[in-house]
């Protein structure tokens, strides 16, 4: 039996992207970081919870929002999927707070994302 095999793909009805940080040296030693695509990928995102508390930055006033995003369990486990990565969802930058151990329950995994107080 599939691992696919209990998920309704009508539900994940939007495109995510996991990107992975790597390092790299340039010429002269200084560490450069970049965020190439690791795996683009159907998921349901599940709308934004405001936090109650905005920090406030320099350049304004920003709230933090966080996401539940669904993903089928088998591309956690491939691609070791882990909170060092980050997801980008419409153009926006997530964290990944937390991937609760849920024992592959229903085939999904949901992932803890936030956004909003730096670039992902």
């Amino acid at each position: 039996m599939s691992i696919r095999s209990n998920v309704d793909g009508r539900r994940l009805n939007e495109r995510v992207t996991f990107q992975r940080r790597t390092l790299t040296r340039n010429g002269s030693g200084e560490n450069i970081e970049s965020w190439p695509d690791l795996k683009n990928c159907r998921a349901a995102v599940d709308g934004a919870k405001a936090k109650s508390i905005e920090p406030n930055l320099s350049d304004g006033i920003k709230s933090q929002a966080d996401y539940t995003v669904w993903v089928r369990s088998d591309i956690i486990i491939r691609f070791r999927i882990t909170v060092a990565d980050r997801l980008s969802w419409r153009g926006k930058l997530f964290n990944i707070k937390d991937i609760p151990d849920q024992q592959l329950r229903g085939r999904l995994i949901a992932l803890i994302c936030n956004t909003g107080l730096n670039a992902g």
